[in-house]
């Protein structure tokens, strides 16, 4: 392989996305999905089975956080890598089915092993246009490529039973908190597709941008990330793991066991499947390092880092699910919040005036006052409602 222009393609990609306006987790994720999408399902660790590097990753929020800002350097970038099959952002399950079969391919990995694959990435800025409505047999096909379960299998009506080897899909999409409860229902929630998503959760945007055009010198670490994606895109074969990383993923199993993440119910399919979690953000680390293919425990401990910094607010993805009541509403009211920081309640009565009286706004503000979400106070005489949540960066 040929040398990389940047000690890390991760790091590289943040800096290259510094002067726009995504929440820095929004831009983290994008980069972790763009070196997943090269990696595909050639390559793998082994953990109990093999574990790809693929992962569904959905930036969520109202439509003022910029999550198309923080996804189109991906697709700018994907478009420009040949090995990277995209998937259409409206498709139909079917249609999907046959795109993979159609981008079925054989790859040598380091050990000269020829190993055949169908992978694909699917890049969705409304992810509710992609996934539809009330639709079952779509969510749980998801649920089967994300496991990469080999070889599928499909019933047809004209062909009978048809088969795809080495299924292997990666996603990014973006969708609001009320377009997602749309896509997917409360019973949809809570394990199978959804335990296997990444849902990264912002307010609002992380900062203002007043002059957001590309400079030259962001021009060219463009054209570096794109020549290193190359070069990344080249890996193939078996990760495995050093004495230091075992040993660190040993003992953190073990204490997860004991004290799981303190986490609402829905979460509890996604808890169980932390461990995987880590290990495809750690190939993908590993990857965007350098070309040795190895884990170790400054990976683990940076994977584990960026797991729980986006966990501090993945809970907010399911507020007002399997509400009778304000089921919209509520994720509504909290982006307005948080985006104005402090808010005079009649403002507040005023913009929901045909959607819920005062009564009952009332009784909202008290809810998220419980759980530590604001506070409601005089001001000049005024009530107003103040966000007490501090959302702040962390360096990973």
């Amino acid at each position: 392989m040929h040398s990389r222009k940047l000690d890390d393609w991760l790091s590289g990609f943040l800096r290259y996305m510094d002067n726009t306006e995504p929440p820095e987790l929004y831009k983290l994720w994008a980069g972790l999905s763009t070196i997943a999408a090269v990696l595909q399902r050639k390559c793998w660790v082994t953990w109990e089975k093999d574990i790809y590097p693929n992962m569904f990753v959905v930036l969520v929020g109202p439509s003022s956080c910029r999550k198309g800002t923080a996804m189109g350097p991906c697709l700018e970038l994907l478009l420009g890598e040949r090995s990277v099959r995209l998937a259409a952002e409206s498709i139909t399950r079917e249609a999907l089915i046959r795109k993979m079969k159609q981008c079925n391919t054989v790859d040598i990995s380091k050990d000269g092993i020829p190993h055949r694959h169908a992978s694909i990435t699917v890049w969705s800025q409304e992810l509710s246009v992609f996934l539809g409505h009330n639709n079952p047999q779509f969510l749980s096909a998801l649920t089967d490529w994300y496991d990469c379960r080999d070889p599928w299998s499909y019933e047809t009506i004209s062909r009978g039973e048809d088969i795809v080897h080495g299924v292997c899909v990666n996603l990014i999409g973006a969708t609001t908190p009320s377009a997602l409860q749309i896509s997917l229902p409360d019973l949809a929630v809570g394990g199978g597709l959804t335990s296997r998503i990444i849902f990264v959760h912002a307010e609002r945007k992380g900062k203002i941008v007043d002059v957001p055009i590309r400079t030259p010198k962001e021009l060219a670490l463009f054209e570096d990330l794109s020549y290193d994606l190359s070069i990344i895109a080249q890996l193939s074969g078996a990760f495995s793991m050093d004495a230091s990383y075992l040993e660190k993923r040993i003992a953190w199993r073990r204490q997860q066991d004991i004290h799981p993440p303190d986490m609402d119910y829905r979460f509890l399919g996604y808890i169980g499947r932390r461990a995987t979690h880590l290990l495809k953000i750690g190939m993908a680390i590993s990857a965007s390092r350098d070309d040795s293919m190895i884990l170790d425990g400054d990976i683990h401990d940076r994977a584990l880092k960026i797991l729980e910094w986006t966990e501090r607010y993945m809970e907010k993805v399911y507020r007002g699910y399997g509400m009778i009541n304000n089921a919209v509403l509520f994720p509504q009211l909290m982006a307005d919040i948080a985006s104005a920081g402090v808010m005079p309640l009649s403002v507040l009565q005023k913009r929901y005036l045909t959607d819920v009286s005062r009564d009952d706004l009332l009784g909202i503000m008290q809810t998220f006052e419980k759980i530590g979400f604001c506070k409601m106070e005089l001001s000049s005489g005024v009530t107003v409602v103040r966000h007490i949540e501090n959302e702040g960066n962390e360096t990973v």
